[in-house]
């Protein structure tokens, strides 16, 4: 999911040269939640952008992975890096993010990485998260 059309298209270009994934993309966060209710079953991995008008890539991560805790996650951003997942509530290092821009083989790579990995992205408690609310 990105909210840009052009950074969509490069990363499904780049995809489509391993020839081994089919690809669904989503500009927003609605959207992304639609095309993971129709197509969850065949989802083994989502490319998400952090950065996005409205709610982020982090919420719909957690949203994801509340139902598919198994779901492989690869955030990307031009703008922020892994600590900020972190701070989100999303136990993420290095190898669940990536950088922009980036090229296709570097975007392959860590698709792989994140499909050959044993361990899955984990969703850590946040305060939000517990009902804990500060006076």
């Amino acid at each position: 999911m990105d909210d840009e059309s052009a950074d969509i298209d490069a990363m499904r270009r780049a995809l489509d040269t391993a020839r081994r994934f089919n690809i669904f993309t989503a500009t927003n966060y609605d959207e992304a939640v639609q095309v993971f209710s129709e197509h969850g079953e065949e989802i083994t991995l989502a490319l998400l952008d952090v950065t996005l008008p409205g709610r982020n890539g982090v919420e719909l991560a957690k949203s994801l992975l509340a139902t598919k805790p198994e779901l492989r996650v690869i955030f990307v951003s031009g703008h922020v890096g892994a600590s900020v997942i972190r701070f989100y509530g999303i136990n993420a290092g290095d190898e669940h993010f990536l950088q922009k821009p980036f090229d296709g083989s570097m975007l392959l790579r860590r698709v792989r990485q994140a499909l050959e990995s044993q361990q899955p992205l984990q969703r850590t408690l946040s305060t939000a998260d517990s009902g804990f609310r500060e006076e």
